[in-house]
């Protein structure tokens, strides 16, 4: 005989704790455009950075200046993006598509597309 695994129940949103956030005296925030994701098997490192077009280095690489880093365990990780997709969602049925394959700036920031490939970066 067999035994099934009972499934399990998701938590229910309702029963979440309400998160209100108060910013410390040391709360900053940046701004960011270039992201930097590495990982280890028990935590994921995404380092927020800034361009800056006005340094030229070698192999048309660009220089990042790095601004932030934050350290998340894999299943925070996981919310985030799912956090994430979600926002993204909403924000392009309120305002615009967002097409990453264009490559063109937006033009009404007055920005810049910068491709920038990480994938040689070693996952730490």
């Amino acid at each position: 005989m067999t035994t099934r695994k009972k499934p399990v129940k998701p938590v229910q949103k309702q029963n979440a704790p309400r998160i209100n956030f108060e910013k410390g005296d040391d709360h900053q925030i940046v701004y960011s455009n270039v992201i930097q994701v590495l990982h280890t098997p028990v935590d994921f490192q995404i380092t927020f950075g800034l361009v800056d077009a006005s340094i030229k280095r070698p192999e048309n690489r660009a220089a990042v200046k790095a601004v932030a880093s934050v350290m998340l365990s894999p299943i925070h990780a996981r919310q985030l993006a799912e956090l994430l997709m979600k926002n993204v969602a909403k924000y392009e049925d309120d305002y615009m598509k967002l097409d990453l394959k264009s490559k063109k700036a937006p033009e009404e920031e007055g920005g810049q597309y910068i491709d920038l490939d990480l994938s040689e970066q070693p996952n730490h």
